[in-house]
């Protein structure tokens, strides 16, 4: 059996996570954010159900430029340690405001595993090498 989701399918994961986050944020529901953080947001679930769910895609051109959403992933965790978009999102909410992106994998309970970065760092990488092979098959496929 062959599991595969659509772009439109992922996206969706997105936007779904995104209004759960509206209405868990602890900072969005006490309104203590500025105005310009719900486009931010919704980029930051869309780029994250695309990390977490892009390489189940068969569209050539999303695997694509998945790669480089991956590979800028890994960069940054590798030199901040964290995403900067959560870092931005959060100083939106106050200096104080700390709190992981409440995406599918915090819904899931797994960003408060305290091995949270490494798997979320290998998991990164091994999607990032089933796009690539991916992106090579589909691309002779085509041929």
């Amino acid at each position: 059996m062959k599991v595969y989701l659509t772009v439109p399918q992922i996206l969706g994961i997105g936007v779904l996570t995104f209004f759960l986050d509206l209405l868990t944020n602890p900072c969005i529901k006490r309104g203590e954010h500025r105005p310009v953080i719900f486009p931010i947001l919704l980029g930051h679930h869309l780029l994250s159900a695309s990390e977490k769910f892009g390489w189940l895609s068969n569209s050539l051109v999303f695997l694509k430029g998945l790669v480089f959403i991956y590979i800028g992933l890994l960069v940054t965790w590798a030199i901040y340690g964290s995403c900067p978009l959560t870092e931005y999102t959060n100083e939106m909410c106050g200096p104080h405001h700390k709190e992981r992106l409440r995406d599918v994998f915090f819904f899931l309970g797994l960003k408060e595993w305290k091995y949270y970065t490494p798997f979320h760092v290998v998991y990164t990488t091994t999607a990032l090498l089933i796009t690539l092979s991916k992106i090579v098959k589909i691309s002779k496929s085509n041929k």
